[in-house]
C-alpha cells in the first residue's frame, strides 16, 4: 500500500510539471531571433512529427484503475479511480503541436520582416554586406558608433540597403558573415539629420563594444 501511495505521488508531480510546460505561452527557443528561418522550419517539422506520434499512441477508450490518495492526510481510506493511461500522449501531442506552431510563426515573422525591409533589393543584393566606402570618419556614440560619409553619397539608399541586410541577417540567424557589424543581434540603423552620417546602435549591452570594433574594422579604421 505504501509503495502504491509513493508511485501515485510521483505520477502526480510528473503530470503537474508536464502540465505547466504545456501551458507555457512561449516555448523556449521559439522567438524569431532565437534561430534562423531554416532552423525554425526544421524545428516546426520535428515537433509536428512528434505530435503525430504521440497522437497515434493516444487511445480515447483506454481505461485503467488506480487508487486515489485519501482526502485527509491522516486517513487510511483509499478509493479506486478509473483513468485513461494514454492521456499523457494527448497532452504531449498538444504540447508539440503548440511548439511547432510557434516555430512556424517565428519563421514567418522573420521572412515577412525581410520582405518588408528588402522590397527594393533582389535576393543577391540582400546577402551582400553593404559596401562602406567613401567614409569620412567613424566615432563612438552612446550605444554604438557614428559613420560620417563624404559628400555625394546617397545616404538614404545606403541606409535602406543596411536595413535590408540586417533583415537578411536575422533570417540567417546572424550566421555566415562574422566580419559584418550588421550580423550582430539587436542592431539598429538610422540616418542622421545632417544627411551625411549613419548611426549604428544596439540594445544588447554586451554588443556595444563588438559593434564598434567590427564597424571600424569593416571600414578599415
Amino acid at each position: 500500500m505504501l509503495m502504491m501511495k509513493k508511485n501515485w505521488i510521483l505520477t502526480l508531480i510528473v503530470s503537474s510539471v508536464i502540465a505547466v510546460g504545456a501551458c507555457s505561452s512561449q516555448a523556449p527557443g521559439t522567438k524569431p531571433d532565437d534561430m534562423s528561418v531554416e532552423e525554425h522550419q526544421a524545428q516546426a517539422e520535428a515537433h509536428q512529427e512528434m505530435s503525430a506520434e504521440h497522437k497515434e499512441s493516444y487511445d480515447p477508450d483506454a481505461r485503467a484503475v488506480r487508487e486515489k490518495l485519501p482526502v485527509e492526510p491522516n486517513m487510511d481510506i483509499y478509493n479506486s479511480e478509473v483513468y485513461n493511461p494514454t492521456a499523457q500522449h494527448l497532452n504531449n501531442a498538444n504540447r508539440h503541436k503548440s511548439h511547432s506552431e510557434q516555430h512556424t510563426k517565428a519563421a514567418q515573422k522573420l521572412l515577412s520582416y525581410e520582405e518588408q525591409q528588402c522590397a527594393k533589393f533582389p535576393q543577391e543584393t540582400r546577402s551582400s554586406c553593404p559596401l562602406m566606402g567613401q567614409i569620412k570618419s567613424v566615432a563612438d556614440v552612446d550605444g554604438g558608433v557614428r559613420i560620417t560619409f563624404n559628400d555625394g553619397v546617397p545616404i538614404q539608399a545606403t541606409v535602406d540597403h543596411m536595413k535590408c541586410h540586417f533583415a537578411f541577417a536575422r533570417t540567417e540567424g546572424y550566421d555566415g558573415m562574422p566580419s559584418c557589424p550588421l550580423y550582430l543581434e539587436g542592431v539598429s540603423v538610422e540616418a542622421q539629420d545632417d544627411s551625411h552620417s549613419v548611426v549604428f546602435t544596439t540594445d544588447k549591452a554586451g554588443s556595444v563594444a563588438p559593434l564598434r570594433k567590427l564597424t571600424k574594422e569593416h571600414v578599415g579604421q
